[in-house]
């Protein structure tokens, strides 16, 4: 049989060097887009913990007299520590809310807890007096 006649197979007549060049680039270029993730959730991160450390401030300052101490026990959850007066402290639980919205942070699953300041200093116990979760 002449060589000249075989049929060269497809993938042969073309597939180049060049094809071999473009198929690396999209395959590294689509790696490179995908293992981004990270960092740029370690920077939210380090945003969201920044933030937290403003309102934590805010809180434990002399612009809010009645929290005595605050505390984030998860990324979730904000407790304030007042004198429990006797009242149910859902009113002011939602007043936390409105004004962690207004310095600016947004988490859509943010519960505030109103907890009584002295029974955890003297008991050790985290007795609830009231809660909003924040919109």
């Amino acid at each position: 049989m002449n060589s000249a006649h075989t049929k060269t197979p497809i993938l042969q007549r073309h597939f180049s060097i060049g094809h071999l060049f473009i198929l690396i680039v999209i395959v590294y270029g689509a790696y490179a887009f995908f293992a981004h993730d990270e960092p740029i959730q370690d920077d939210l991160s380090a945003t969201k913990k920044a933030q937290q450390q403003v309102l934590l401030e805010h809180f434990t300052s002399s612009k809010e007299p009645t929290v005595k101490d605050a505390i984030w026990a998860s990324d979730g959850v904000f407790k304030v520590g007042v004198i429990d007066d006797g009242t149910n402290r859902d009113g002011y639980a939602k007043y936390v809310c409105q004004v962690i919205t207004d310095l600016g942070y947004v988490n859509a699953s943010l519960t505030v807890q109103v907890i009584d300041i002295a029974q955890l200093k003297y008991k050790q116990q985290w007795i609830q007096l009231g809660a909003s979760r924040c919109q």
